[in-house]
């Protein structure tokens, strides 16, 4: 973190213990919205499974975040560093199959 992100953070902070409910809630987060948050949770997570059921069970299901960065931090000077890459891809890929069965990682 940069110390933009940690300033946000103290004043985040202060408007949480130092803002009556109703302006804190007007000023961050209201009551209606984090009710509103499981719902849209819902919805995305149905959009989703509903993509899903057309994908073909032979190719890559897995989605891995921030893919870009990732590939973009490695080196890229020898044979060996395609080898780092399909293998890195291999084990996130197999970590969403493993905490898929296992139901970890399902909302």
């Amino acid at each position: 973190m940069d110390q933009k992100k940690y300033k946000a953070a103290i004043e985040l902070t202060f408007d949480k213990y130092g803002l009556p409910d109703f302006m804190d809630q007007d000023k961050v987060v209201s009551d209606m919205e984090k009710d509103q948050a499981p719902e849209f949770i819902k919805g995305f997570k149905e959009r989703i499974l509903d993509k899903s059921t057309s994908v073909s069970t032979d190719k890559s299901n897995a989605l891995i975040p921030f893919a870009d960065a990732i590939s973009a931090s490695l080196s890229t000077k020898k044979a060996s560093d395609m080898t780092l890459a399909e293998r890195m891809c291999g084990y996130l890929t197999l970590l969403s199959a493993v905490l898929r069965t296992l139901k970890i990682g399902q909302w």
